[in-house]
């Protein structure tokens, strides 16, 4: 997933206006960054929920423990 898609998502679910500005000049990061799950999922793993669901889950939580903290 690329960086600007990511972006979007979570400003979406915090609910943020307004557009993103890339600058292209700038370098990107790594160009590629995978995790080897092969052995976590020949043992029956999977994952229950996408990326989107979990991150809708962190803001929540995250939320509701500061407004814990006022």
């Amino acid at each position: 997933m690329k960086i600007g898609v990511l972006a979007e998502l979570a400003k979406n679910i915090v609910g943020l206006e307004g557009s993103s500005e890339y600058d292209p000049s700038k370098h990107d990061g790594t160009l590629r960054k995978l995790l080897d799950v092969s052995r976590i999922k020949n043992l029956g793993w999977q994952a229950r929920a996408g990326l989107e669901e979990k991150i809708q889950k962190t803001y929540a939580s995250y939320t509701s423990q500061t407004r814990r903290d006022v």
